[in-house]
């Protein structure tokens, strides 16, 4: 069985908790953000690319629609092939904007850094 299918199933120690492996894009995953939309949605955003730092780390998101059991594939939300984006956030305004913010930089080099912002107007 692949666990990486982003099905949430209980934890085989702790049968209280529930959990979902979601699908590795790369290598190196990590600086994990969820935010739950006025919908009930719960959106999992993350930046994922061979090793930190490297220009292929790139923001995913997958969604998890309000009373189902498994989180959507992954997507990919940025793409600069000469950056390094991550640390992603999301924030839903209260006019039902959906933010995205997360920092660019050159290869290895957080002295360029650069907060990016995206805006959608529908979740």
């Amino acid at each position: 069985m692949n666990r990486f299918d982003g099905h949430i199933r209980p934890n085989q120690e702790k049968q209280w908790l529930k959990e979902a492996y979601l699908p590795n894009l790369f290598v190196s995953s990590h600086a994990a953000n969820l935010l739950e939309l006025d919908n009930g949605d719960l959106l999992c955003v993350w930046f994922s690319g061979s090793e930190e730092g490297n220009p292929d780390c790139m923001i995913i998101m997958s969604r998890l629609p309000a009373g189902t059991e498994t989180w959507t594939t992954p997507i990919q939300l940025s793409s600069d092939t000469e950056r390094s984006e991550q640390n992603p956030l999301l924030f839903q305004a209260p006019s039902g904007q959906l933010w995205l913010l997360h920092t660019s930089n050159t290869p290895h080099n957080q002295k360029t850094s650069r907060v990016m912002r995206r805006i959608s107007e529908g979740a």
